[in-house]
């Protein structure tokens, strides 16, 4: 906690060296999914990984917020069910989405989520104190896409909630 605190003010510091580099966005996911797959295994629940694009970012943000994103999937995704890693692009972004079933976020709430300290409803499975959340992990993500000149935000309906971060094409940043 205190370091996920810490790293939050380092990061608004203007001087916050970020080190970008040219990677195969599918290939981070595919070994985020890997280092999980134990923590999945005693959830019981399955990670997939879809899609292969080149990403300019720096990679061990990278590798954090996904696995934030892939953290709170493994918490909330209910036994038996489904998280999919997936990158995708256009002209102008590169997505990366982190999607898992389970109970929806109330439309309220999906902007809200990426708050400090912010811990959602129980109802979601044990959200906040009880899921031992600090209420840091998705203002983590939040300012690591501010940082990269991107934007996280979450979608939920019915079938799935989806955590999306759109990171600009690096042609688009020069």
């Amino acid at each position: 906690m205190i370091e996920n605190v810490l790293f939050l003010a380092r990061a608004e510091h203007p001087q916050f060296a970020r080190h970008l580099r040219e990677f195969d966005a599918g290939e981070e996911l595919q070994r985020i999914a890997e280092y999980f797959e134990g923590l999945a295994e005693d959830a019981g629940v399955r990670i997939t990984v879809r899609g292969s694009e080149p990403l300019t970012a720096d990679v061990e943000l990278f590798r954090r917020a996904v696995s934030n994103l892939l953290a709170n999937a493994v918490r909330y995704t209910p036994r038996d069910g489904t998280i999919t890693l997936s990158v995708d692009a256009d002209a102008a972004l590169v997505r990366v989405c982190v999607e898992n079933e389970g109970v929806p976020i109330e439309p309220s709430m999906l902007e809200r989520v990426f708050d400090r300290f912010y811990r959602g409803d129980s109802s979601r499975g044990g959200a906040g104190a009880a899921s031992g959340s600090a209420g840091v992990g998705l203002a983590i993500v939040r300012t690591i896409m501010e940082l990269h000149g991107g934007r996280a935000h979450a979608e939920s309906d019915a079938r799935s909630t989806r955590f999306v971060l759109s990171f600009p094409d690096a042609a688009s940043r020069s």
